[in-house]
């Protein structure tokens, strides 16, 4: 099961950033667009699609070990930070939701997940769009209220 789960969740990402390709100009694909200036935007899926897959995601990271979920870190971090700025709030509280649950992963490779976690929100915090900063608030108040977090 813990291959069949990885293949999906591979397929999932895939599926996320299918939406998040980049397009020239003001052409559309009924997506989302992420706002940044004369830049070439990123089409997000619409927000009930993506809300279902940030669903199915969060579903399929709790079955998975810390160790497979690092094997595809670059690919989930890239996706997660471009759904951080999507324009409807409940996606980028979905997202943000998935930032709290890799931090509250307790096994072996969780302390190497963490860490790229913060990085990664700590990298990519580096912006103007004002739906990403409000997105990325989310899993940075949570993860400072959290357990890991707090001194004893």
């Amino acid at each position: 099961p813990l291959h069949e789960t990885h293949v999906c969740l591979a397929e999932v990402i895939r599926k996320l950033q299918a939406g998040g390709r980049k397009e020239a100009g003001d052409g559309g694909s009924g997506g989302a667009e992420r706002e940044d200036s004369n830049a070439p935007r990123n089409v997000l899926v619409e927000a009930f699609e993506a809300q279902g897959l940030l669903s199915l995601t969060s579903d399929l990271l709790e079955r998975l070990p810390s160790r497979l979920i690092l094997q595809q870190w670059d690919s989930l971090i890239a996706s997660f930070s471009l759904y951080l700025s999507h324009s409807a709030s409940t996606v980028r509280q979905a997202c943000s939701s998935l930032f709290l649950k890799f931090m509250a992963k307790s096994d072996e490779g969780a302390p190497s997940l963490q860490r790229l976690v913060l990085q990664g929100l700590s990298t990519t915090c580096k912006t103007t769009d004002t739906n990403f900063r409000e997105g990325s608030i989310l899993p940075s108040e949570g993860i400072s209220h959290s357990p890991t977090f707090q001194s004893e």
